[in-house]
């Protein structure tokens, strides 16, 4: 699929259909630091003003030496350089706009490619002149490498690492499950957590032996009864829940009825910093983790 993650289910190519969802503009242009402007606009202003996050950064590199490289080419008149860059750029970049929500970190491969002109930023210079230009450059890569070890690197290698920690601390996953055995099924009803899914591989288990079954998205209509029956179906015994509405929090434990089940684990997450693989709705909501154990 040349525009993963992005799916088009017209051919046939698989991903993630995020036409569905919000664009996330605002995350990374449009707000007071790009003067007001809109989020088509402010997009053009981007390598000016981007943050440096696991999700954002194309670094220093691309803005001072690969654009302006990439005009001086034009300038030049290269045409091969540019039509393998030119097709691709728009290319990637209609995918881009139409079919994601436009996270920066979808274009890095394009970023990576105009570092490709980066020799023609230098070339510019007259001859005795060009060592500064490669000092130029010298110096935003060392710009960026620091940046990406202060921002990025230093609080990752903070996480801890023993297994359950780490998933509990980086992804909200409830420790207790990784006291199940992987021979044990689970069943696994993702509510409303927004990109519940990123839990699917460590649920799996250090082996990735697990039988892990996801219910429906439509899982908040089910009764009590098929939710059982679908757990009797795979031999499960455990069913992990996560939910971010205190309304559905209670639909939850309505469908799970006590009298079936009992609450193995239950606890609370909150989201507050970009370490976290999922988002909250609001600053201070919580995510409510429940582990259910059938009983009957």
């Amino acid at each position: 699929n040349p525009v993963y993650p992005a799916a088009i289910a017209a051919l046939g190519l698989t991903g993630l259909d995020q036409t569905t969802f919000t664009t996330r503009d605002s995350q990374y242009v449009g707000r007071g630091d790009t003067f007001g402007l809109p989020g088509a606009v402010a997009w053009l202003l981007y390598p000016l003003l981007e943050s440096h996050t696991d999700q954002s950064g194309f670094g220093a590199v691309v803005l001072v030496a690969a654009l302006p490289g990439l005009a001086l080419t034009v300038g030049r008149q290269r045409r091969g350089p540019l039509v393998v860059y030119g097709v691709t750029a728009a290319a990637t970049l209609a995918g881009w706009w139409w079919l994601t929500r436009h996270d920066p970190r979808f274009l890095l491969g394009l970023a990576g490619l105009s570092c490709a002109f980066v020799p023609w930023f230098v070339l510019a210079a007259p001859r005795r002149q060009r060592y500064l230009a490669s000092l130029i450059v010298g110096l935003a890569t060392v710009f960026s490498a620091a940046v990406t070890v202060d921002q990025i690197l230093l609080l990752t290698a903070s996480f801890p690492t023993e297994r359950a920690a780490f998933y509990d601390h980086a992804w909200g996953l409830d420790p207790t499950l990784q006291a199940l055995p992987e021979s044990e099924p689970l069943v696994f009803d993702r509510g409303d957590m927004r990109n519940a899914d990123s839990s699917d591989y460590p649920l799996l288990g250090p082996r990735q032996m697990r039988l892990l079954v996801v219910l429906p998205t439509t899982a908040a209509s089910l009764s009590t009864d098929a939710i059982i029956a679908r757990m009797q179906q795979v031999g499960a015994r455990y069913a992990y829940v996560t939910v971010e509405d205190e309304s559905l929090a209670a639909q939850v434990e309505r469908q799970f009825d006590p009298l079936r089940f009992e609450i193995s684990s239950y606890s609370t997450v909150g989201v507050v910093d970009p370490r976290c693989c999922f988002e909250v709705r609001a600053p201070g909501a919580k995510v409510r983790r429940y582990l259910f154990h059938l009983v009957a």
